[in-house]
């Protein structure tokens, strides 16, 4: 379900744009005017995968943008329920924020595109 709070990035602590997503049927949450993060509300990570042409619009939204750099060694705050959120799937090469409670996944910015690459 999506979030309807306005987020704050849990890489920068910018505000996040609500962008919507018809092809997908939700909205994400993007960091556009800071890190080029995104937030993917509980499963909505795991239900883009089988939408190649959903995947390509999100990572087209935010190409060609500079974006801040960050500190992915930071332990990120969850911007929906504020719970620490876990680093998972480093096997991949890409290191995803997830939290346990809520079940959202935050992407720092290119994440999305290799994750797109090794599947």
């Amino acid at each position: 379900m999506d979030s309807t709070k306005i987020l704050q990035c849990p890489a920068c602590g910018h505000t996040m744009r609500k962008v919507n997503i018809p092809e997908a049927g939700f909205t994400i949450d993007m960091c556009t005017n800071g890190c080029g993060g995104i937030l993917f509300d509980n499963q909505e990570l795991k239900t883009i995968f089988s939408k190649d042409e959903v995947i390509d619009k999100i990572i087209h939204y935010l190409e060609n943008s500079d974006f801040n750099e960050t500190n992915t060694d930071k332990v990120r705050v969850c911007p929906v329920c504020d719970t620490p959120m876990v680093k998972t799937g480093g096997a991949s090469g890409v290191e995803i924020d997830c939290c346990n409670v809520c079940g959202a996944a935050f992407l720092d910015n290119g994440e999305l595109k290799k994750l797109k690459q090794k599947s």
